[in-house]
């Protein structure tokens, strides 16, 4: 009996010592207005996280910004987040790494014509996810698309190292 508790005691011990790996995930926002136009503007914005395999990491890079609804008499105050919210889970492989990211980015929208003062706020969202068997230490394109709102083109890139075995 006690050969048996000792067993799997060192069992125990040996899938303890067993450390997960760690990526460095660095992920990038690319986005391009007027993308069709010589004088297009292009707007970076990184993001990297350490996560274990099977681990999520999260960045939250937003500000809540307030704004009211309702009767003027008996006004409601709301927030919205403006920024972006960057998730991913990678996934060691024997062939490099599976990662599952979502990615949201969201803005304030310039007035409309006709509103006064800029009220009420018109807020802008996008939402992304991608899952997707990736090489290790090679940047990927992740996904790409046009936002109808913003006529924005917007590129999602991804590079994943292996900081630990």
């Amino acid at each position: 009996m006690r050969l048996l508790a000792l067993l799997v005691l060192a069992a125990a011990f040996s899938f303890a010592d067993d450390k997960l790996p760690v990526f460095r995930l660095s992920v990038e926002l690319v986005e391009t207005a007027d993308a069709q136009t010589s004088s297009a503007q292009t707007t970076r914005r990184g993001y990297d996280m350490l996560s274990e395999s099977n681990s999520r990491a999260k960045i939250n890079a937003s500000v809540r910004v307030p704004y009211f609804s309702g009767p003027p008499e008996q006004p409601q105050v709301h927030t919205f987040a403006i920024g972006s919210i960057v998730e991913c889970t990678p996934r060691d492989l024997d062939r490099g790494v599976h990662v599952n990211c979502s990615i949201e980015s969201s803005y304030l929208a310039p007035p409309r014509a006709g509103q006064a003062n800029g009220l009420p706020p018109q807020f802008h969202s996008r939402q992304m996810q991608a899952s997707a068997q990736i090489p290790l230490a090679e940047r990927v394109l992740l996904t790409a698309f046009d936002d109808p709102a913003s006529q924005h083109h917007i590129d999602v890139y991804i590079t994943v190292r292996k900081v630990s075995p």
